[in-house]
């Protein structure tokens, strides 16, 4: 069982020692740890630098300046980057974050599950918050976490990589179940050492940016509607409903811009029907 792992960056000071602790210690350890390092300046980079001194298997790039605003598209683009530094060959593929801490036997139990049923095509780890397992929706779509996300080398070839516009670690579950490949999050768990989310932006921000990517694929507007209404009583309250819906008519009806697939666009949708079914029905 062997894996590579590839993990972007960028200012992770006091959180990217832990996710080194928790990698260097694994029963199984990976063939290559690529770390793209998107220009840090709050110390990360030399502890990444120290790290690649005293492990020759962890390596630390730093890419070209680009464009690229949205933190989503920008850490597409690193692990775009990373997958190109690869020269090992490898079965799987591991997209970690610079802010989780695990077990050691993680990856181990992961890379099992995944030789155990040859259709599983992506995995992930369990979130827990303060050690309390995140609560799983009750769906049989079922999305991997980003954080800690497992692809198996020839369902990320058929997928066509991941698509660099934010909601990839969406999408990439649904383009695999297009494709006849299963998807998994396994009872593996780790820790995130930072709330989830805290690099995109404030909450109303995050709120239309989440309508915008909503309208852009385009979620059943039924589908979206129930979505956005469900977060009335989040903060910050009414309007980020109201800006969920502000962004979803922005980027379906002005902007037009449609970054995926139309194969998965279909599936998408139709896992979103049998969703409101299933609501339907309860």
């Amino acid at each position: 069982m062997n894996y590579v792992i590839i993990t972007p960056i960028k200012n992770e000071n006091g959180n990217i020692d832990r996710t080194i602790d928790s990698v260097i210690n694994q029963t199984i350890l990976p063939l290559e740890w690529i770390i793209i390092d998107d220009d840090s300046t709050d110390g990360s980079e030399i502890t990444i630098k120290k790290a690649s001194e005293n492990w020759p298997w962890i390596k630390v790039y730093k890419p070209e300046k680009y464009s690229l605003q949205d933190y989503s598209s920008r850490v597409v683009h690193l692990f775009n980057f990373g997958y190109q530094k690869i020269t090992t060959k490898t079965d799987y593929i591991s997209k970690l974050d610079a802010d989780v801490s695990f077990k050691p036997d993680f990856f181990k139990n992961i890379l099992k599950a995944f030789e155990l049923n040859s259709k599983l095509g992506i995995a992930s780890g369990h979130l827990t918050i303060n050690n309390i397992p995140e609560r799983l929706p009750n769906t049989p779509f079922v999305c991997t976490r980003g954080a800690t996300k497992v692809y198996r080398i020839d369902c990320l070839n058929q997928i066509g990589g991941i698509t660099c516009f934010q909601g990839w670690d969406t999408l990439d579950n649904v383009a695999a179940r297009a494709k006849n490949w299963e998807v998994s999050i396994l009872p593996e768990y780790f820790e995130h050492l930072k709330e989830e989310g805290s690099m995109v932006g404030n909450r109303c921000y995050s709120s239309y940016r989440t309508g915008f990517y909503n309208g852009a694929i385009p979620y059943i507007f039924t589908y979206f509607i129930l979505k956005a209404l469900s977060k009335l009583f989040q903060k910050p309250y009414l309007i980020g409903s109201i800006l969920q819906i502000f962004g979803y008519i922005h980027s379906r009806y002005f902007n037009k811009k449609r970054p995926y697939p139309d194969y998965v666009v279909r599936r998408l949708q139709y896992e979103q029907k049998e969703t409101l079914k299933l609501i339907y029905k309860k």
